[in-house]
């Protein structure tokens, strides 16, 4: 069974990729083929539901950000029809095919369901698929409220919470605030199989009564449907309530597509608690990998930000260092590993520790970067580095050696902004034999320097524009350089940032 699974997805993966391609009615009738095919694999919903997540999230991963509206535009055609074809196989080809071609209703709702899988897929944080999954189960079943929750995986206690109203049912939104309440929640969606309600049943019941008098006296509550979470293992998540349906009462066909949506709603939340657990695994990894305390330097004031990504398991490699040399001399550093998650966040730890230990035996900063890019292919082949590596020396000025990084950007005393001309070379671990350049340059009393990661300057476009932002972000000049970080940041970054980003200003005194 897993391994007609394993060909099942290379072959989605493949079809999809080449639909991704070609764009025409040819390719895009693979989907429909593989619909049929998922059947005699003897592939359930889930499973669909699951190789399709992953195909999508891996093309999603591979198109550089802002791009990638068309991928998931596609994926609903490429997945509505896999899921048509799907559903024909199953109940039959006469019936399903009267139900796509007469019952334009339901056809509406498939294609919407597939719509709802591609906008809940595109999510890898945990709390935000949730109310995602909350929002499209009730547009899709078309009912005026919808509340879908996720319990503990050892107990009963809800932990998330999430509630869709239409605008005239905005009452509901009381539901869950309250321990009564959540006890009724508990018992009238705790069956663990789906339920379909009507008027008049619901004000028979006394759970129902009471939990439906909670939410709101003001309307007559037009049935509910209710349906389990369940994960790979049909071990229970949580449930999908939807309440109040907007015309006549809730169908066998509403039922269908609540639970065919509540299987790939399970997928990715099961997907969305993975990459929040990685991410927080990352995250403390990685702050526990970081400097925590800035020596003091003479003449000198620095300050430093790190914020990690704010999606998924966006923690990626971004480290900043500063330590005393001999001779009275100043080694800053700030870097970036490619990549994301664990491994980025530890082959992070490796560089930043190996380039102490090369930069306090003294040696020149080219040397330093020199020995880096040899050491970094023997920790990790599949993962690379950018870093800038300067050396204050209070009577000689500055050295600074660039493998791949975005370039220091320069305040003078006078307020005039520059980039550091340095002629970047290759990144660590890219070119074994790479050779990398010092250049030396001076630096005035009252002068200022951002050293940072690019996802300071690439999150809200291209290149040019995020360093033409940049400049922008320090034009108004202060001499603290705490408050200079944050103004930066500020201009630089939005609430919900994709990267990681570090950020390091120093200003000589």
């Amino acid at each position: 069974m897993k391994a007609r699974g394993e060909r099942f997805g290379a072959a989605y993966a493949l079809a999809f990729d080449n639909y991704l391609l070609e764009r025409d009615e040819k390719s895009l009738h693979a989907a429909y083929e593989l619909g049929r095919k998922a059947v005699t694999a003897r592939l359930s919903m889930l499973d669909l539901a699951a190789i399709h997540h992953s195909v999508l999230v891996a093309a999603l991963q591979r198109t550089e950000h802002g791009s990638t509206g068309w991928i998931t535009e596609a994926a609903a055609d490429f997945f509505l029809q896999s899921l048509s074809a799907f559903e024909m196989v199953q109940r039959g080809f006469r019936e399903a095919q009267e139900t796509v071609l007469l019952e334009k209703t339901h056809a509406a709702q498939l294609h919407q369901l597939a719509d709802a899988a591609v906008t809940i897929n595109s999510r890898l944080s945990f709390n935000d698929m949730m109310q995602l999954v909350t929002e499209q189960a009730r547009l899709v079943i078309g009912a005026h409220c919808c509340i879908a929750s996720v319990v503990l995986d050892d107990g009963p206690a809800i932990i998330n919470w999430k509630i869709s109203c239409s605008q005239t049912r905005t009452t509901w939104h009381k539901l869950g605030h309250e321990k009564e309440l959540s006890r009724l929640y508990s018992e009238v969606t705790g069956a663990g199989h789906p339920v379909m309600m009507t008027r008049e049943e619901l004000d028979e019941d006394p759970t129902w009564s009471a939990f439906v008098r909670a939410g709101t006296t003001e309307h007559a509550v037009n049935g509910s449907l209710v349906t389990p979470l369940t994960n790979r293992h049909n071990h229970r998540l949580g449930s999908i309530l939807v309440l109040d349906k907007y015309e006549g009462a809730f169908s066998e066909k509403d039922e269908s597509i609540l639970v065919q949506l509540a299987q790939m709603a399970s997928v990715a939340i099961e997907n969305g608690r993975l990459y929040d657990r990685e991410h927080r695994i990352a995250e403390t990894l990685q702050r526990g990998l970081l400097l925590q305390q800035l020596p003091r330097v003479p003449d000198m004031t620095i300050a430093v930000r790190y914020l990690p990504g704010a999606a998924g398991v966006n923690v990626g490699g971004d480290w900043f260092d500063v330590v005393a040399l001999p001779g009275g001399r100043t080694g800053i550093a700030v870097g970036d590993v490619v990549g994301r998650g664990v491994r980025a966040a530890s082959v992070m730890g490796q560089t930043r520790t190996a380039f102490r230990a090369y930069a306090l035996d003294g040696n020149p900063p080219e040397t330093v970067v020199e020995r880096l890019n040899r050491l970094l292919p023997t920790l990790d082949r599949d993962h690379f580095s950018t870093m800038v590596y300067l050396v204050w020396d209070p009577t000689e000025g500055m050295s600074m050696v660039s493998a791949g990084h975005p370039p220091p950007l320069l305040r003078e005393a006078s307020g005039r902004t520059s980039y550091l001309d340095h002629r970047a070379s290759a990144p660590l671990g890219v070119l074994g034999d790479a050779a990398y350049r010092c250049h030396k340059f001076g630096l005035e009393a009252g002068s200022t320097l951002l050293l940072y990661t690019d996802g300071l300057i690439e999150q809200q476009g291209g290149l040019e524009d995020g360093l033409a932002r940049l400049r922008e972000a320090v034009a108004l000049e202060t001499d603290d350089v705490e408050a200079l970080c944050d103004q930066v940041l500020e201009h630089m970054l939005d609430a919900d940032a994709k990267d990681d980003v570090a950020l390091l200003v120093l200003r000589l005194d």
